[in-house]
């Protein structure tokens, strides 16, 4: 008996009990102020998983190797300096990024004291839906940070260790230094250890103002961010599940660009051609927008990449196209629909197998007003008329609510690499690409 190996996992327990806190660098050359990041130029932040993935050319499966246990962070921003005193400073920090690596802020996830701080180990802030954990260096910046930026003076930045998280405030490994305190409003930066920055290009606009773009790289090691799923203080979304898979069930509310690939290769000779192809059936993929207005939003989808590794796992996809109208439901398992677009006519000659389905109908789905997506393999589908079907699943289904019928795809994502565009501390896009995947299965190999 031949046994086809798709994935294989492999974890180190003791290691990732670790995977929650973070170690980071030595604080020697960390700088002793901030600058702020230039909103007219979104926030760029990338975080990359890193997966190997060998194809079989003859069935098209997939053996798949995660090599990251945290996934890396690299942040793009702008910085402009509106005076001489703050250009010429300006281009003194971008140099000095060059020389070595530096805790660096991330932008997006900043927060702000919500009470006063005069003392003490606690600082409360609004610390859900950001990267903040135990371990973690942070920045406190006063509040007056904004205004004397943009005249060339830098206000003083304190740093602190994370003991502990929750969504209200955070625990610090020891009280602040400052003798002052700190008012309401202050701010709070969660930071990463970067890599020296290699290059950095900026625009001189006029003899005052220049506009300066940094790309930093997070080192990989103890002090890299773990997972949105190694939060310690924001609960992890939970995901409907089907056949041992979760469903990606987030929005899709921007531009949507489908394909249906072939793989396979072109040899030429001369005037010839031939065209060789691989594996039996065609494969669905999109790439699609996600444009979220709420950190919650983006804590969910972002989840959910880290869930799956990247490309490592796969998972249930709903086709944002609706294939089918719903005509009636005759029970739980049979539902009867109105194909939507000629191409979906059903033609047994087109079927990959003996049960006269066409390949691309092995999955139906249903979509609820509120979101919720219900996944069942598809048992059997009957032409009840020329544009009418009768299909039939194994599992039972909603019968209520239903805003949409269509069919789902067992997929993965095509890059290790979720890119976050950040306009504000609150609004995001980000594009993914998605393309399906034979059967999953699990296997266990003894003595390792």
């Amino acid at each position: 008996m031949a046994i086809r190996v798709s994935r294989i996992g492999l974890q180190v327990a003791g290691y990732w009990q670790r995977l929650g806190r973070v170690v980071p660098a030595s604080p020697g050359s960390i700088f002793s102020s901030l600058y702020r990041n230039n909103w007219v130029s979104n926030v760029s932040i990338e975080r990359a998983w890193m997966t190997d993935v060998t194809m079989s050319h003859s069935g098209l499966a997939e053996e798949r190797w995660s090599l990251r246990s945290r996934p890396l962070l690299t942040q793009t921003t702008q910085f402009t300096g509106l005076s001489q005193n703050d250009s010429a400073n300006l281009l003194i920090h971008l140099a000095r990024q060059s020389q070595h690596g530096n805790p660096t802020p991330i932008y997006s996830d900043r927060t702000k004291l919500s009470s006063a701080y005069s003392g003490g180990s606690r600082i409360f802030c609004d610390a859900s839906h950001r990267r903040f954990f135990p371990g973690q260096r942070i920045a406190i910046v006063p509040t007056d940070w904004g205004t004397v930026s943009i005249t060339g003076v830098h206000a003083p930045t304190e740093y602190a260790l994370i003991s502990s998280v929750t969504d209200t405030h955070i625990d610090l490994e020891g009280p602040l230094l400052s003798s002052s305190g700190y008012e309401i409003g202050s701010w709070i930066f969660p930071l990463f250890d970067s890599e020296p920055v290699l290059n950095i290009g900026y625009d001189r606009t006029t003899r005052q103002i220049i506009d300066g773009t940094i790309t930093w790289v997070e080192k990989s090691g103890l002090s890299t961010i773990p997972s949105l799923t190694n939060s310690t203080h924001v609960t992890v979304p939970s995901f409907s599940q089907y056949d041992g898979l979760p469903i990606l069930d987030s929005t899709m509310n921007g531009s949507i660009a489908g394909r249906v690939t072939r793989e396979g290769t072109t040899l030429s000779s001369g005037r010839a051609s031939r065209t060789s192809v691989f594996g039996k059936i065609n494969r669905f993929g999109i790439e699609a927008e996600f444009k979220m207005i709420s950190r919650l939003d983006w804590w969910r989808l972002a989840s959910f990449f880290d869930e799956v590794k990247g490309r490592m796992g796969a998972f249930w996809l709903v086709n944002p196209q609706r294939l089918w109208d719903l005509v009636s439901i005759q029970s739980s398992t049979v539902f009867r629909v109105r194909k939507t677009h000629y191409y979906y006519v059903f033609d047994p000659t087109l079927s990959d197998s003996t049960d006269g389905k066409p390949p691309w109908l092995e999955w139906f789905s249903i979509v609820q007003d509120d979101g919720t997506v219900s996944i069942s393999k598809i048992a059997s589908v009957a032409e009840v008329s020329q544009d009418i079907w009768d299909i039939t699943v194994s599992d039972s289904l909603p019968i209520t609510n239903v805003s949409r019928v269509t069919a789902a795809h067992r997929s993965r994502f095509v890059e290790d690499t979720m890119k976050e565009n950040w306009f504000t501390l609150d609004i995001v896009t980000t594009k993914l690409s998605m393309t399906e995947v034979l059967t999953e299965q699990s296997i266990s190999i003894p003595n390792i």
